[in-house]
């Protein structure tokens, strides 16, 4: 019975010592002292490479990730992976086929306008869709960023594949086939990696159905130095999964301290009305005690006026009522008859006559006149 590692080496040593003439595009290229390691791929497959430091030329030591290089390799066996190693290596182009294939989508979604399309959002996010793979760093980072400012945000997580073939078709299917009625915001978010990585969020089918959705999506994929193609097709993007959960705390701040301000602005006018309108009652009170002391001056003036009248009048009566009866008594002395002999005269209704000042009064045609 064999172990792994003597397995490993009897088939690097039936490992035909053929050279082969490839070509593919460099990505992640490190140097170190003992020579130049990347990856080398294309559509489909990529090979970890090994060049030693005797073999590198002038022409492959500042190679980048996307450029485009043909190599002749032996293939190797080193714990249990297969990879290149490289006799002989030669730049092709400037740049790779993922990165001419990128340039050539990002110009065709502009001429489409793609990137002009963009939805508004809400007044206040306050539930989001996250659309993320469950396993990765990225969901971590962005329920951290959201939760250590107790921003009251709701988040549905949803799993997807962030990378390799399978990934736009996932995030496809779940933006047709999900119910986003109750969701202000879907959030599609990964970590850094390389362009290879990255591929998927430069899906042309992915894009036409950002392009199309009806929901605003914040796309953030990466590190800072990254860019994909959902970055312009999105309504927002953010350079990390911590940064695009920052941009809803910030957004949300915003309308809180609009809605402060408004209250606040509410709060003044209702003060500066209420002012207003009791400065008029103040005013109105003043008038009033004004007319009622007016009143009650003009009352006293016209009771005292009419006090007056009333005393003189009375006055003048009794004056005239004095007089009366002064000339009553002295028709009744002049006449030598007392009250009740004159009273019981005029009651019987007879015929006399009296003297007053020289003067004969009938009184029998007095009272018949009466």
């Amino acid at each position: 019975m064999l172990t792994l590692t003597e397995f490993n080496s009897i088939l690097k040593n039936k490992l035909p010592n053929i050279i082969y003439h490839i070509k593919g595009e460099v990505s992640r290229p490190k140097l170190y002292d003992s020579g130049l390691y990347f990856t080398l791929k294309d559509d489909n497959i990529m090979m970890n490479c090994k060049m030693w430091k005797s073999n590198i030329t002038s022409d492959i030591i500042n190679i980048k990730n996307g450029d485009n290089i043909e190599v002749k390799a032996q293939v190797d066996l080193y714990k249990g992976a297969l990879s290149l190693t490289i006799n002989w290596a030669k730049k092709l182009n400037n740049i790779g086929d993922l990165h001419a294939t990128f340039e050539l989508l990002k110009e065709d979604f502009k001429n489409k306008g793609y990137y002009n399309k963009k939805l508004k959002l809400p007044d206040s996010i306050n539930k989001i869709a996250l659309l993320t793979s469950m396993k990765g760093a990225a969901v971590h980072d962005f329920e951290y960023a959201i939760n250590n400012v107790n921003c009251l945000v709701d988040i549905i997580k949803i799993d997807v594949q962030v990378q390799g073939i399978d990934c736009p078709k996932q995030i496809i299917d779940v933006l047709n086939n999900y119910d986003f009625s109750s969701v202000d915001l879907i959030v599609i978010t990964r970590g850094g990696g390389s362009m290879e990585d990255l591929w998927g969020f430069n899906d042309k089918h992915l894009m036409e159905t950002i392009y199309k959705r009806n929901k605003p999506v914040l796309a953030a994929i990466g590190h800072m130095i990254d860019t994909t193609l959902i970055d312009f097709v999105a309504d927002i993007s953010c350079p990390t999964p911590s940064l695009a959960a920052q941009y809803i705390i910030d957004y949300n701040k915003k309308y809180v301290d609009k809605i402060n301000n408004h209250k606040q602005d509410l709060y003044n006018k209702l003060i500066n009305y209420i002012n207003k309108n009791l400065s008029k009652l103040d005013k109105i009170n003043n008038k009033k005690i004004e007319l009622k002391s007016s009143i009650h001056s003009k009352r006293e003036k016209y009771k005292s006026s009419i006090n007056y009248e009333i005393k003189t009048k009375l006055l003048k009566l009794e004056q005239l009522s004095n007089k009366h009866k002064s000339s009553f008594n002295n028709i009744i002395i002049n006449n030598n008859i007392n009250y009740e002999e004159f009273t019981q005269i005029i009651n019987k209704k007879e015929a006399f006559t009296l003297v007053w000042n020289n003067t004969i009064i009938n009184i029998n045609n007095y009272t018949e006149s009466l």
